[in-house]
């Protein structure tokens, strides 16, 4: 009986994906006050014993209606709605990747830098690679970066993130990356 759970394990880690990632779109067309606020590219590898690791991907966010802004205006946290999509590959193997999931932006009016926040459920269409073993297909990635505007629509980002199964899954390596990217604000 074990077998046959394990062998559904990959199968339903993508039917969960799918049921949030639609469950989200559906929540979004229905709110008119969400909207596409950037949309982006970013390139970067594997930090310390992840070193072999590269990851490239496009990605989007969306605004959401819940934001606040400190009494003096000096501050403004937003929540946000990110997703994206890309390539994790190292010498062994590659597999795509697709997230969707909240994040949060701080942001002071007028300063060209912002910090933004996210963790997300990450589907990858393969879970080994080479000796690596992430355990299942479907990961969780929390993430933080920092953001300089160079014009009012283009900015630079740096990121750091960590990706697991969150002990769903045996074993749970992690991998760890960080990388650079172009952001495109409207």
């Amino acid at each position: 009986m074990r077998l046959g759970i394990l062998s559904l394990r990959p199968r339903l880690g993508l039917l969960i994906f799918i049921v949030f990632t639609l469950g989200s779109t559906g929540a979004l067309i229905a709110e008119t006050s969400f909207r596409l606020s950037e949309i982006g590219f970013r390139a970067g590898s594997g930090i310390g014993k992840d070193h072999d690791f590269r990851q490239t991907e496009l990605f989007s966010s969306l605004t959401t209606p819940w934001a606040r802004t400190t009494p003096s205006g000096n501050f403004r946290a937003d929540l946000e709605a990110h997703a994206g999509g890309g390539i994790l590959r190292n010498s062994d193997a590659t597999a795509a990747l697709f997230y969707a999931g909240p994040g949060l932006r701080l942001s002071a009016p007028g300063f060209p830098l912002y910090l933004t926040a996210g963790s997300a459920p990450t589907y990858l269409t393969r879970s080994r690679f080479g000796d690596v073993d992430l355990g299942q297909r479907l990961q969780f990635t929390s993430s933080a970066a920092i953001t300089l505007m160079l014009t009012p629509e283009i900015g630079l980002r740096y990121r750091a993130q960590h990706m697991s199964n969150a002990r769903l899954a045996r074993p749970n390596p992690g991998i760890n990356t960080h990388s650079a990217g172009i952001v495109i604000v409207f």
